[in-house]
């Protein structure tokens, strides 16, 4: 793996670092907040702050449990599969080793 040599994209990525833990704060406190509001409100209570509409419904979702359908269709569970290709940028804070 090469490292950067360039002064503009070494810049670049400990400007990305510091947004990435300023939103890790941030995220933190958003979890906490929601954890809060969600014990607290009511069906029927919404608000409206700064054009941000906050309300609490109850929703249903439906999956579908893939490794069932892998059993019961076997290799005809191929011809609905679909293949997807990206590249991801990954940016993970590397954990000091404790001595």
């Amino acid at each position: 793996m090469k490292h950067f040599r360039s002064k503009e994209k070494v810049k670049a990525i400990q400007e990305l670092v510091k947004i990435i833990k300023q939103r890790k704060v941030l995220e933190a406190k958003e979890k906490i907040l929601k954890a809060y509001l969600k014990k607290e409100m009511k069906d029927s209570e919404c608000a409206i702050v700064d054009n941000w509409l906050i309300t609490l419904t109850d929703k249903i979702k439906t999956t579908l449990n893939r490794e069932k359908l892998a059993l019961e269709l076997g290799n005809r569970l191929k011809k609905f599969e679909k293949t997807t290709e990206y590249k991801q940028f990954d940016i993970k804070q590397i954990k000091e080793k404790k001595a």
